[in-house]
């Protein structure tokens, strides 16, 4: 059985994480140190009674139940064992990019995640492909160079990035093409050959509209309006 860490358990790693339950494939592992608001009920899998609670540790029990593991900071060196795939769904750039490092530090391969009010974006990311146009920080420089909204840095709140609030649609979305293209890349890629492996989808953007998926072979795009 494969752990799966979600960084990450707002607006779409909520869903995420209530997604991978309901299929009980895998261990999770949830890292988000942010607490339950009354305005997260809105668009987010939580109860009135998570307020105040963190959303890792409210994610991870189920009917009253503990059956997920969960902490507030990513401490890689002190995991025993790593996680198979790293499930980033943060809101903002730094974490992006403090995601995909560890990915290569680690040689683990993870998946980015992220949605404006109506769109979303869902990339699958291998260290084999750092520096390559398959690398999320090459084809999307702005996660290295934009800076804002940074969560280790003071005066950055969760009360600060409620401008660009997502719909409780748009976070679903990206939650179910998240584990789409999780259950493509952990159970397809072995028994393609590297012909049929250029027509496997690696990124999904969408919004109410339209779906666009770019295949590995990145020579080749469709769209579902």
């Amino acid at each position: 059985m494969s752990t799966l860490m979600i960084v990450g358990c707002g607006g779409i790693g909520a869903w995420a994480v209530r997604l991978l339950q309901q299929a009980q494939e895998s261990d999770l592992l949830l890292v988000d140190r942010d607490v339950v608001k009354s305005r997260n009920l809105l668009r987010q899998p939580f109860r009135q009674r998570d307020i105040r609670k963190t959303k890792a540790s409210a994610l991870a029990r189920r009917n009253d139940t503990p059956i997920e593991s969960w902490i507030q900071e990513v401490d890689f060196d002190k995991l025993n064992p790593k996680p198979d795939w790293l499930l980033s769904c943060v809101d903002n750039h730094p974490a992006r990019a403090y995601t995909l490092d560890l990915s290569d530090r680690y040689s683990i391969p993870s998946i980015v995640a992220g949605n404006e009010v109506e769109s979303y974006q869902v990339l699958v990311y291998k260290p084999a492909w750092k520096g390559t146009p398959r690398d999320p920080r090459v084809a999307y420089p702005e996660i290295e160079s934009d800076l804002s909204d940074d969560p280790t840095k003071p005066g950055c709140s969760d009360e600060q990035r409620q401008g660009n609030a997502q719909s409780v649609l748009a976070n679903y979305m990206a939650a179910g093409m998240l584990v789409r293209l999780l259950t493509l890349w952990q159970s397809k890629v072995k028994d393609l050959t590297d012909e049929e492996l250029n027509f496997l989808v690696n990124e999904v953007n969408g919004n109410l509209f339209k779906t666009r998926e770019t295949y590995y072979a990145l020579n080749n795009s469709s769209s579902v309006e």
